[in-house]
This record gives structure tokens, C-alpha cells and sequence, in this order.
């Protein structure tokens, strides 16, 4: 299960200890996990950092963030995963309401393979840009559907 605070993402293996990885994100951008199965995590909690982004920019980037959030959680199956090809229209559906209120949206993924000792996995995560901060920021692990889990991983 990933882990993140806003400016900070641990994911894999034991988070940082055996095989984990961290990202920290650079100043202007700010993290907010999605997991399979955890909805309730995501529609119930904002990391601080993301809320204290969104309240700088004011009551428009609030109300973009809440219908951006609600649009989300449609995308799900029945077993409560989501459908991330479909998270991915809702942030590109969305992105222009983010830009008029000075921000940016990008959804993110990385696979990572296990090993003997397991840790591997598919995690998903927000990225948030405040464009007064770094306008032309575009992240690494910017969604490839490639990455996705198939159907056999996404019921397991």
C-alpha cells in the first residue's frame, strides 16, 4: 500500500525498507495516493499539503477539486477497483477547470516487478501543479495504461 503525505510518495515492498521507493515532489507540486479497493481513504481525506494548495488558490479550486473527486469515484467497478482509463478522462476532462484556477492535474502510475520477497505492485497517485510555482512541470510517471494491472492482478 502506498503512502502519501502531500509532499512525499513511499510505495512498493515495505514502502522504504526492503525494495520501496520514494518520490519527493518538487516545490509547486503536491501527491494524493488512489488505491484499488480503499475509495473510501480518497473520497474521506485530503493530504494536508494538497488542502493548503487548494485554499491558497482559493474557493473555485476547492469546488474544482470536490466535482473532480466525486467524478472519480463513478469510476469504479463493482469490486470497488477502478477503472483507470476512465480516471484518466476525468483528468483530462477536468484539466482545464484546474487551469483556470492556476493549477494542473496529472494522474501517475508505476509497476513495479516483485521479487522473491514480493513488494511489487501497480500504484496509482495524483499529482497537483500550482502553475505560479513551476508552469511547465510534467511528471515522470505521467499515466501509461501499459502500466495497468490486468484482469487477473485487478481481482486478486
Amino acid at each position: 500500500m502506498p503512502h502519501c503525505d502531500g509532499e512525499m510518495l513511499k510505495y512498493g515492498a515495505t514502502l522504504v525498507g526492503t525494495g520501496g521507493r520514494q518520490k519527493m515532489m518538487p516545490a509547486g507540486v503536491k501527491c494524493e495516493e488512489l488505491e484499488d479497493f480503499s475509495a473510501s481513504s480518497f473520497r474521506n481525506s485530503v493530504p494536508k499539503q494538497v488542502q493548503i494548495m487548494l485554499q491558497s488558490k482559493g474557493k473555485g479550486a476547492e469546488d474544482t477539486y470536490n466535482k473532480f473527486v466525486a467524478q472519480v469515484l463513478t469510476k469504479q467497478t463493482w469490486k470497488k477497483n477502478f477503472k483507470w482509463r476512465e480516471v484518466q478522462g476525468v483528468v483530462e476532462h477536468f484539466r482545464p477547470s484546474f487551469r483556470n484556477v492556476g493549477m494542473n492535474v496529472f494522474l501517475c502510475n508505476v509497476r513495479l516487478p516483485g521479487g522473491p520477497n514480493g513488494g511489487g505492485g501497480f500504484y496509482y497517485w495524483f499529482e497537483y501543479v500550482d502553475l505560479d510555482v513551476c508552469s511547465d512541470y510534467s511528471p515522470d510517471e505521467i499515466y501509461d495504461p501499459s502500466k495497468d494491472a490486468c484482469c487477473t492482478c485487478a481481482v486478486m
